[in-house]
């Protein structure tokens, strides 16, 4: 199946109060396939696309705690323009809403809780 990176669209929700790096939640579409789960974090050292935010695929914790992937591309170029077009959908979002940096209400912001992650608009 050959993707068009154009076709591809994104939904970013902002997390509200970020205490670590992790700053939002995306989904990608394309065609009939939606994958949730891709983490925007935010980055001590400019990213390769020279911005603070890099992009980690969805993911479970092991039992030792660490994370492990459950989506990745074997065409790296892809896989690197899937990650451009996630954070510059999350800085589009930023600039729209500034407030986000505060974690306000108005936009989609996406919590956690003790039963997983809970959206609220």
């Amino acid at each position: 199946m050959e993707l068009n990176i154009n076709e591809v669209a994104v939904k970013v929700w902002a997390i509200s109060n970020p205490t670590g790096a992790e700053r939002a939640i995306a989904t990608i579409k394309f065609g009939s396939f939606s994958i949730s789960g891709f983490r925007i974090l935010e980055n001590n050292e400019a990213h390769k696309s020279d911005t603070l935010y890099w992009v980690a695929p969805p993911a479970y914790r092991t039992k030792k705690g660490k994370f492990q992937s459950i989506f990745w591309l074997a065409d790296k170029d892809l896989w690197q323009k899937i990650q451009e077009k996630i954070i510059e959908e999350y800085l589009i979002l930023l600039d729209k809403k500034p407030e986000l940096r505060n974690g306000l209400d108005g936009i989609p912001i996406i919590e956690e809780s003790d039963s997983g992650y809970e959206m609220h608009y």
